[in-house]
């Protein structure tokens, strides 16, 4: 009985992990809030085939002036999407494998942390099971759409298993690797886990006392490590933030954090829908952490209580794993409410998370591993029925959230054409645009202030009657000219200017004026015949990240040089 109820178990846990991408086997593109990725991926695709392996900038989007999407933007899941659009996918069925992929990355990095902390093949699956299938998990896919964060999701228990990793043998690579990886898949899932992580960390040493300097050494070199990795992204991306409308556009009025705090209620109980999050406990959108995970977390906490009081010789073994992961499920759900505004008004970097219920990620995270912790107090005998149990219900209770509220029809030429870059899909995102770039208030948000009319339908303007121009080449970050005049005439590429561009007449650079409410970019030419070029350039911190990430790649492989320089020792490195 106890082999059948297994082998039920298994065909479940195949079901749960079959239910998520079913909705994507199709050819069809699906409904979500989000609806720029095909674009990226497109703008990406293009900049690759252009030899721009990493494009900051790119053109199209910004109303059709550009801007510096891959400085800001996360790149990692525009490059897994892009892995098969190289070898003959289609930019809607990269992206869904994409998702796929995200999916799977998530069930087997849970098992895997899982497996090395209870050593427990079967518990480990099961917490996999409800990592995969947690309600903010489906919401991320099926609601928002919002991939990048997914793939954050997805990368934490990697993490953590690094961290296990680190702990237990010394190797400090892993943790560094999947916390850069986590960098760029999103900063703002990144930024928060590193401030609980360290929460974490003080608590966990609590219960593990033991070679805490040592541990507390690698565990700084693997972080520096992990940063030194991402540093050609974030570095640039934080310096530089300061040239974009970030500061005007992501922070205020229906994008200010304050709008979008959760309900304490709503955490156990919020219907699930296809909206979005407006002020007040009516949304769209579900932000239940789920009841299964609730009731479960309740089995682990009487579970820990009873031994405390009745056998407290058999507690050290498990305080070290369950310990900190109960706090941190209390503190990342108190992060989601009104209750933690002194927070967030305190760590200003916090604002541009926009939304506190993005701490849902950590919430499911850590409830999803202490989950499964009370099962290790219960007979071997038992196990097996209760794991089928668990599993089922899992898949009953929320399998059948994962799927779109709607598929929509058409093939990859109707997402990327130049109206639906330069016009639909640039209203939802241009707040990377440079900072000058005029905007006006309508409503509850911002708007551009050109329509769409308006907008230039020449890559290029001269300021002289007589003056001629011709394009002799038109690539993302290297536009090329052909002009001439009698007199001399002003020049104007009608791109928005960024730090980065420089502009060069016969080889020779001369100055860049950004003009108009859209900050696009002219420059004087002289009279005659002339080659004019417009490049995009890396500024000074641009290269100072692509060095750093450069050294941290040759660190990578000289292990020994990094563990002996975090434990001050000349022991051998242990191997994983």
């Amino acid at each position: 009985m106890k082999r059948l109820f297994l082998s039920v178990f298994f065909i479940v846990i195949a079901f749960s992990i079959l239910v998520t991408i079913l909705p994507l086997l199709n050819s069809q593109y699906f409904s979500m809030h989000d609806r720029q990725h095909i674009v990226r991926l497109f703008l990406l695709d293009t900049a690759v085939k252009q030899g721009e392996w990493y494009p900051r900038w790119v053109d199209g989007l910004g109303f059709g002036f550009g801007y510096a999407l891959f400085n800001f933007y996360p790149p990692l899941i525009y490059y897994v999407a892009e892995a098969f659009r190289l070898v003959g996918f289609g930019y809607i069925w990269s992206v869904k494998l994409m998702i796929i992929t995200g999916f799977l990355a998530s069930f087997v990095g849970m098992y895997m942390l899982l497996n090395k902390l209870v050593k427990d093949k079967p518990i480990a699956l099961l917490g996999a099971e409800l990592y995969l299938l947690s309600q903010y998990h489906a919401a991320l896919v099926y609601v928002r759409g919002a991939f990048a964060e997914f793939f954050g999701y997805n990368l934490v228990p990697w993490v953590f298993y690094g961290f296990y990793l680190l702990v237990t043998t010394g190797n400090i690579y892993w943790f560094a690797v999947s916390f850069a990886l986590l960098i760029l898949a999103h900063p703002f899932v990144a930024f928060p886990f590193v401030l609980l992580f360290i929460v974490f960390y003080v608590v966990y040493s609590i219960f593990n006392t033991k070679e805490f300097i040592a541990t507390t050494a690698k565990l700084i070199a693997s972080s520096l490590l992990g940063l030194g990795l991402s540093a050609f992204f974030w570095l640039p991306s934080m310096v530089e933030r300061s040239f974009t409308l970030v500061n005007t556009v992501l922070t205020k009025q229906l994008a200010d954090y304050r709008v979008h705090f959760v309900f304490i209620r709503q955490l156990f109980n919020s219907a699930w829908g296809y909206g979005g999050s407006i002020p007040g406990p009516d949304d769209g959108m579900s932000f239940e952490i789920g009841k299964l995970h609730i009731l479960l977390i309740g089995m682990t906490l009487m579970s820990v209580t009873w031994i405390l009081v009745r056998k407290k010789h058999a507690v050290n073994r498990t305080h070290h794993i369950i310990m900190p992961f109960i706090f941190l499920i209390v503190f990342s759900a108190f992060m989601v409410t009104g209750k933690s505004q002194f927070i967030w008004d305190s760590i200003s970097f916090l604002w541009y998370l926009q939304f506190p219920w993005r701490f849902l990620v950590f919430v499911s995270f850590f409830s999803s591993v202490v989950g499964v912790m009370w099962l290790l107090f219960i007979r071997k005998n038992h196990q097996p029925l209760l794991l089928l149990i668990i599993s089922l219900s899992a898949l009953l209770f929320y399998g059948r959230l994962f799927k779109p509220e709607k598929l929509i029809s058409g093939n990859d030429d109707v997402y990327v054409t130049p109206h639906e870059i330069s016009w639909e899909q640039s209203h939802s995102s241009y707040e990377f645009m440079y900072k000058d770039v005029q905007t006006v208030v309508k409503g509850n948000s911002r708007s551009f202030v050109l329509t769409e009319k308006e907008l230039p339908k020449a890559l290029f303007a001269t300021g002289s009657i007589d003056a001629r121009g011709k394009t002799l080449g038109d690539l993302y970050e290297r536009k090329s000219f052909s002009v001439s005049s009698r007199q001399g005439t002003s020049f104007t590429l009608n791109r928005s200017y960024f730090p980065g561009w420089k502009a060069f007449i016969d080889g020779k650079q001369t100055e860049i004026t950004p003009m108009g409410p859209t900050q696009v970019m002219n420059i004087q030419v002289p009279q005659g015949m002339h080659t004019v070029v417009f490049k995009f350039t890396d500024t000074p911190i641009r290269s100072v990240g692509w060095v750093v990430t450069a050294f941290s790649v040759l660190l990578l492989f000289q292990p020994k040089k990094i563990y002996n320089i975090a434990t001050r020792s000349g022991k051998p490195l242990k191997q994983s």
